[in-house]
Formats: C-alpha cells, sequence, structure tokens
C-alpha cells in the first residue's frame, strides 16, 4: 500500500488554488499598466499594496505627475529628482521615467539591498543611490525599523522607538555636502520629495544651499501641524527661502476619523482626489503637502 504522504481537503485545495489564480490575475494587472518589476515584502504595508496595484501610492503619484504637476513634465526631464527616505526604491523608480536623473538616499540596509536588486531588474540606470540619511549635519543617530510590518513607518525619530522591530546605527550627512560635486552644474534640480518619518526638518536644514540655488518643488507628508517636525515648522524653514505657495493633497472623506463612516462614503461616492491652496496645513495628516516658490502651471 503507498503511504499517504499529504492530504489536503476539498476546500484546502481549492483555496491554494483560488491563490494562485488571484496571484496570476495581479501579475497581468502589473504588466498591462506598465508598473516596474519591484522586490518588496508579502506582508509588508509597502509590499502589499505593490503586490496589489503595481505600485506603492498608484493612485497618488500619477495624479501628482500627470496631474497637478503635468505642465511641468518637459521641464522635468531636463532635471533631477532628490528622493530622501527611498525606502525600496518604488518612488525613484516612477521618478527615473520623469527626470533626467534622480538622486536616493536610504540609510536603512534592509531597504538598500531590495533597492540595489529593484535598479538592476528594471536596468534602470539614472538613479543615484546614496547608503545614507539627510540631516543637518554628519551624525551618526539609532535607526528605529519596523520589520515585521511596515517599512516605510522606521527612522531616527525617537517617536518610532516604541513600534521598533529592531535598531542599528545609521550614517546621516547634510546633503548639500553629499550633492557637491556629484550633481553637474548644469543639470537643474527641480524636485525633491521627503518622506522620513519625523526627520524632514533637519534633512530640509541640510539642503538648504540647494533649495536657495535650484528653488525645487519640495514634497513632504505631514502627520501633524506643531513640533519641531511637524507642518508648521517646515513652512515656516521654507518661507525664510522664499516658498510662498503650499498645496494640500487629501481624499473625499479624508477628514473624517471614523474609518467605517469613511468606506462607506467612498463606497458610495468614489474614490476622489483633490488638492487644494493653503497657507500652511491644518493639524491633521497630510499624506502630501507640496511646496513651491512660485505656483505650478495653471494655478
Amino acid at each position: 500500500m503507498t503511504p499517504r504522504l499529504l492530504h489536503l481537503k476539498p476546500a484546502a485545495y481549492f483555496a491554494r488554488l483560488a491563490r494562485a489564480a488571484l496571484a496570476r490575475l495581479l501579475s497581468r494587472h502589473r504588466r498591462r499598466t506598465g508598473a516596474a518589476r519591484i522586490a518588496c515584502f508579502p506582508g509588508d504595508d509597502i509590499g502589499d499594496q505593490i503586490i496589489a496595484h503595481g505600485w506603492y501610492e498608484d493612485l497618488l503619484l500619477p495624479a501628482i505627475f500627470d496631474g497637478f504637476l503635468g505642465a511641468e513634465a518637459d521641464a522635468f526631464r531636463r532635471g533631477a529628482a532628490l528622493d530622501v527616505g527611498a525606502n525600496i526604491g518604488n518612488h525613484s523608480l516612477w521618478l527615473a521615467r520623469r527626470f533626467a536623473q534622480v538622486y536616493a538616499f536610504e540609510p536603512n540596509p534592509v531597504c538598500l539591498r531590495l533597492f540595489e536588486a529593484n535598479l538592476l531588474m528594471n536596468q534602470v540606470d539614472n538613479v543615484h543611490l546614496f547608503a545614507q540619511g539627510l540631516s543637518d549635519a554628519a551624525v551618526e543617530m539609532t535607526f528605529h525599523a519596523d520589520l515585521d510590518r511596515n517599512l516605510g513607518r522606521s527612522g531616527v525619530s525617537p517617536a518610532l522607538a516604541p513600534t521598533a522591530t529592531r535598531r542599528f546605527p545609521v550614517q546621516l550627512e547634510r546633503g548639500d555636502h553629499l550633492l557637491a560635486g556629484r550633481v553637474p552644474e548644469t543639470l537643474p534640480i527641480l524636485l525633491v520629495k521627503l518622506d522620513i518619518e519625523g526627520h524632514e526638518l533637519q534633512a530640509l536644514a541640510g539642503l538648504e544651499e540647494t533649495l536657495r540655488r535650484h528653488r525645487p518643488l519640495v514634497l513632504f507628508e505631514s502627520h501633524r501641524a506643531g513640533g519641531p517636525g511637524g507642518s508648521d515648522a517646515i513652512v515656516g524653514l521654507l518661507g525664510q527661502w522664499g516658498y510662498a505657495h503650499f498645496y494640500v493633497l487629501e481624499a473625499n472623506a479624508s477628514r473624517w476619523r471614523n474609518r467605517l463612516a469613511k468606506l462607506a462614503h467612498r463606497l458610495i461616492r468614489g474614490w476622489r482626489l483633490s488638492v487644494r491652496a493653503v497657507a500652511r496645513p491644518e493639524d491633521r495628516r497630510h499624506s502630501l503637502v507640496i511646496a513651491s516658490v512660485r505656483p505650478p502651471c495653471g494655478y
């Protein structure tokens, strides 16, 4: 008698077939949309979004670059972008299709390995990756990493310590010093994107010469208005350097705190994203704030 080594019940076998079919459907969807091939971790917040949609922030990115900043596309192709807090390279790969050069900064060694693999898999040669974070001075700091569920919820801010699953030292440098001699004199820096979980103010201070000279658009996430890492301090600093126009991108019902009510509203009305000019962001979370010296074309 042949020994039975494994027996899957019909329901378990059907579930296995369904998961495989769904994986193939998602893979075909990514190919149809022209998404990059991005190595990521299943079960991680960013990884799950990439697996499901092809890109992390797949709705926000085209809304910004094809919508709000669409008139800047020709200028972008002749300039450079900085990706500060580049994680595994999702945004850098997106920017690489729209800018002549991308300079990416990421101190987390876990993210760096995936980022390097993503550059190789996509044969991207216009992204320059720095294995360092940015601050207002050269300093070694403790990096608090959430390796279980959300690689993006990691950084040097002490506020991240309670949710960290691992801590290790990382080197931070002043951005102006890292860029000196590496960016051609004739190449304008037109955009700076920051997502470094509360350390944006220090990173911007370290880019003062770059911002004063090139006047790039600045994109940053805001969790609150007050405090040393809040949007009020960032707006105040940028205002000293001539930034007078600020915009927030927000989805419908984003101000609601009740998640079920928010979901119900969007299931009935659909999902919409809008841009709004503000003197300064309100004291709540904004997935994106855009700062500029002059209004973008058409606004």
